[in-house]
């Protein structure tokens, strides 16, 4: 579920243009037997996974004191 979340993520960062293109680069496909145009972006924003490690050890935290 965690990889999902983070694909959706980075796919909302691109619509956002959170995610520029750094480097266009041609690379030879061995199934389509051509050349393919690839991109590289920059790095995704991951504060989301902290903010969810955050909240999880919270929550924890506030369970350990009920017992």
């Amino acid at each position: 579920m965690l990889a999902v979340m983070a694909y959706n993520d980075n796919r909302m960062a691109e619509v956002r243009g959170d995610r520029n293109i750094s480097v266009v680069y041609q690379s030879f496909s061995k199934a389509k037997g051509e050349k393919v145009v690839k991109y590289k972006k920059g790095p995704p924003s991951e504060e989301w996974k902290k903010d969810l490690v955050d909240k999880s050890v919270e929550r924890k935290r506030k369970s350990n004191r009920r017992r």
